[in-house]
């Protein structure tokens, strides 16, 4: 079975269309929206998004949103994913504040949260028991000891990994007994190890607008991924995909996008429901560089279909990307060779149609 988490963008069209292919798919495909996950706008502990970025939502309609969600089956996961409070100072003066908040959320049915500050947790375990915590993949977890601290000292239910860890199978496989709920990033098509990862968090986290310094550090992140090959050595996880894990016994997985439009949500929802996509990998990549106001067409074309076999020799090689990528193993550069990926021309981007431009 595969859970899915959806990035929600507050269009209850959207809640409809989640409520309606979880009916469809759940038996047929053995796929459905377990909980989507949305954040408000200046709330007491924040997220990792600048707020530009954020829509203008009232409490009220959160309120709306949650019990519609909860009365069909699904979940809403509220988010506090910031990176940063600053000082401790500042956490200490809004503390009843957010105590407050999150009781709140908790009135009103939410049952889980999406927390990346430990000290966060730890309030949240103390003031507000009855709220499930789910661990943002903004902390990082990838190893042993850092998934057993959050299990046994932070009481957490869920934990979203590293995104970095989709192919470290040893670790994926030493973890998936230890009784918490595994979550795996599908849509998130950031460079492989990227070294802007930690700070592009920390400057959203305090509402950094994002331009100056050549677009830092988006544009520093989209031109580094530059070939086709540099492209797979990101970690998606296809559609297709999702039933190698599920074999290993993770359930859980994540697709971003609640700062997307609905027609892309819907779209790429489609191809996760379906377990299937004849098409562009690349069009279930929400652009970073788009933030979701543009449809920029993709630089690339990398067929999904002929990705059959590609993360099986993650699983069954032995490779450790983190000492062999680029030594000792070419693989995804040589695997984007085989497939006939390759840059679009100028031309073939202006005539680009699929449903990554839609809507």
């Amino acid at each position: 079975m595969a859970k899915l988490m959806v990035g929600y963008n507050w269009d209850i069209e959207l809640a409809k269309f989640i409520v309606e292919m979880n009916k469809k798919y759940k038996d047929e495909t053995n796929v459905y929206v377990n909980d989507v996950y949305a954040s408000l706008k200046g709330d007491p502990i924040g997220c990792s998004r600048e707020l530009s970025r954020l829509p203008e939502v009232s409490f009220k309609t959160l309120e709306e949103h949650v019990k519609y969600l909860k009365d069909n089956g699904v979940l809403f996961n509220y988010v506090f994913n910031t990176a940063s409070f600053g000082s401790i100072q500042e956490f200490e003066a809004k503390y009843d504040e957010m105590v407050a908040f999150l009781k709140q959320l908790r009135d009103i049915g939410v049952e889980i949260v999406t927390v990346t500050l430990p000290l966060v947790m730890e309030m949240i375990n103390k003031e507000v028991p009855e709220l499930k915590i789910n661990v943002s993949t903004i902390t990082h977890v990838d190893n042993i000891q850092q998934f057993l601290y959050y299990r046994d000292v932070l009481k957490v239910d869920r934990i979203t990994l590293k995104l970095d860890s989709n192919r470290d199978f040893k670790f994926l496989n030493q973890i998936k007994d230890l009784g918490v709920d595994i979550e795996l990033m599908t849509t998130e098509f950031c460079m492989w190890s990227c070294p802007w990862r930690d700070h592009h968090y920390d400057l959203q986290s305090h509402n950094s607008k994002f331009g100056p310094f050549g677009n830092y550090p988006y544009g520093r992140c989209i031109s580094a991924i530059d070939t086709p090959g540099k492209w797979l050595m990101t970690r998606f996880i296809r559609p297709e995909d999702m039933k190698i894990y599920e074999e290993i016994g993770i359930e859980f997985f994540k697709i971003t996008g609640r700062t997307f439009p609905t027609s892309w949500l819907k779209n790429t929802l489609s191809k996760y429901y379906e377990r299937n996509y004849d098409g562009n990998l690349m069009d279930l990549c929400p652009m970073i560089i788009n933030i979701g106001h543009k449809k920029l067409p993709p630089q690339f074309y990398i067929p999904n279909k002929k990705l059959d076999g590609f993360l099986e020799y993650f699983r069954d090689s032995g490779v450790n990307c983190d000492t062999d990528c680029g030594v000792t193993c070419n693989f995804c550069n040589e695997f984007a060779d085989k497939i006939g990926a390759r840059k679009l021309t100028k031309e073939e981007r202006f005539e680009y149609t699929s449903f990554y431009t839609e809507g």
